[in-house]
């Protein structure tokens, strides 16, 4: 799977091959710990708080809270859209370079109200 078009370059709100491996092989390691690895939306956001900074982005579900401090719009401005899905505002505002913190803040999959369904989008806008 490749982020890039037969042309050669990037779609909208798409993230390399290479990223999108490297948040498959942390989601992989994240099952095989036993740690929860899905959440519904009102989980991610009642999870945000002054010691818990979650985001929603391509139906992945990102830990920011190491991030705040080190992130170059300020900490301010990431927190204003934890707790929510914030894709189409990520996509809009950051270059690709970016893209590489995601796989280390992964924690895991958007999951349906109704507990049955991961609603997983693949950066690639893609359902699994």
């Amino acid at each position: 799977m490749s982020g890039t078009t037969a042309s050669g370059r990037r779609g909208k709100n798409q993230l390399t091959a290479e990223v999108l491996q490297l948040i498959e092989g942390r989601r992989e390691a994240l099952i095989a710990s036993g740690k929860p690895t899905s959440m519904t939306k009102d989980e991610v956001a009642a999870a945000n708080g002054p010691k818990r900074s979650l985001i929603i982005l391509n139906g992945c579900i990102f830990d920011v809270t190491e991030f705040l401090p080190a992130h170059p719009g300020g900490d301010a401005a990431l927190r204003t859209n934890c707790g929510r899905d914030s894709t189409e505002i990520f996509h809009q505002i950051h270059p690709e370079s970016a893209f590489a913190a995601l796989p280390e803040l992964y924690v895991g999959d958007l999951r349906s109200a109704d507990g049955t369904t991961v609603e997983r989008v693949n950066m690639f806008g893609a359902h699994l």
